[in-house]
């Protein structure tokens, strides 16, 4: 019996199907161990994927998809802060503490809230805690901040319950003094006063004291306008237009009111700037009171209506025009000037339609009185009763009656001559 092939080694013979079941065998472990890999990669994803839903946990590209927006509160406003701040546009705020409002815009689809805030000024808190922002929803927070004079620069950063922290940029404000320093003097016939100068309360009747107003802009920013209540400043408007930090400028004005005699007048002082912003707090503001002393009196006690009054005054500032008007009804008596002795003399003829009954006379410049006489009695002069004839009628009359006799004088001259 013929036998087959042995394998070399005597270990009998060798299936010729042996070399594809190997290879076959060989595939599909590989193919078993990459389903494995899939699989397991699978699982990792989901399970990676399920704990960043968990825990909340995102991308940290998603930082850009939150916006924040800044305001700061001045009363019952809130003024935004700018991302490109510019001085002359950014919020002025009195110093003091002020709310600094944030408010985070959500862009994702993962709800979030604000656990605290690094605010780069000095005592501003950490706590800043919103209430959770849905996705496409915004929440604010508010923390208070002290605003000092001067140019204030901040960063803000806010740290987000995903533990993510989104950085804002740069911010600015200016924090605005008002502190309108005025100091006044005034030019007396005693010489140069200060406010509240006992000198001030004797005074010449009709004297305005000159005051020089010397004002110093101790604020951060310019003042466009200055006022001085209870002063005339015409005449320096233009030094007073604008004022620039820390400048000190002399203006030269006088009282708006004229001294009187018979009561005391309290003028208050002090600047008022205009700037750039609403509520401006008003400057130092001094007291000037002061009374005049003197006074006028007539010749006469009695007088009958078109005949002659005098007015004899003392205590007047020397060289002043002043005016005067007889009362009740008023009647202008003319312009007068005051002696170089502070005397005022002139008389009037009261005028002939003066009713009966006390008048007197008041000196005025202006539209104030500063002094007035005491009271005189007139005696009005009695005037003739009307008769209800037209005195137009009764000249025609006479003209006519005139007329006829001329007429008759002419015929009988010429008339000839009976022979």
């Amino acid at each position: 019996m013929q036998k087959g092939p042995r394998h070399f080694g005597g270990a009998g013979p060798l299936p010729l199907a042996t070399p594809l079941c190997a290879r076959r065998r060989q595939y599909s472990v590989l193919m078993s161990l990459g389903r494995r890999i899939i699989t397991f990669a699978s699982i990792g994803a989901l399970a990676l994927g399920l704990l960043f839903t968990l825990v909340g946990v995102a991308p940290a590209s998603a930082a850009s998809t939150y916006t924040v927006a800044t305001a700061v509160q001045e009363g019952t406003t809130w003024l935004s802060l700018n991302d490109t701040p510019v001085y002359a546009n950014e919020p002025k705020l009195l110093p003091g503490v002020h709310n600094l409002r944030l408010t985070l815009t959500n862009n994702t689809a993962l709800a979030v809230s604000v656990t605290s805030v690094d605010i780069g000024i000095a005592g501003a808190p950490t706590t800043c805690a919103t209430v959770l922002i849905q996705p496409h929803k915004s929440g604010s927070c508010t923390v208070p901040i002290t605003v000092v004079p001067g140019l204030m620069s901040f960063y803000t950063s806010l740290f987000l319950s995903n533990n993510l922290r989104v950085s804002l940029p740069q911010h600015k404000l200016i924090g605005v003094t008002y502190d309108l320093e005025t100091t006044i003097s005034l030019t007396t016939p005693s010489g140069i006063v200060s406010p509240g100068d006992p000198a001030l309360e004797t005074l010449p009747l009709g004297y305005r004291p000159t005051a020089t107003l010397r004002i110093t802009n101790d604020s951060t920013v310019a003042i466009t306008a200055v006022t001085v209540p209870g002063f005339n400043t015409q005449t320096c408007a233009s030094i007073l237009k604008s004022i620039s930090p820390g400048l000190v400028v002399i203006c030269v004005g006088i009282p708006v009111t004229t001294p009187a005699s018979s009561s005391l007048i309290s003028l208050t002082t002090g600047a008022v700037g205009n700037g750039v912003f609403q509520g401006d707090r008003p400057g130092l503001g001094v007291s000037l009171s002061y009374h005049g002393v003197g006074g006028c009196t007539t010749t006469a006690a009695n007088v009958r209506a078109g005949t002659a009054q005098t007015v004899h005054c003392t205590g007047f500032e020397p060289g002043i025009t002043v005016a005067g008007v007889m009362h009740s009804t008023p009647v202008g008596l003319g312009a007068h000037t005051v002696a170089g002795d502070g005397t005022l003399d002139f008389s009037f003829v009261v005028p002939v339609s003066t009713s009966g009954g006390s008048h007197s006379v008041a000196i005025r410049i202006g539209s104030a009185t500063i002094a007035t006489t005491p009271t005189f009695n007139v005696t009005a002069v009695p005037q003739l009763p009307e008769t209800g004839v037209d005195p137009t009628a009764e000249l025609l009359v006479a003209l006519a009656l005139l007329a006829i006799g001329a007429c008759i004088l002419l015929h009988r001259l010429h008339k000839p001559a009976v022979g």
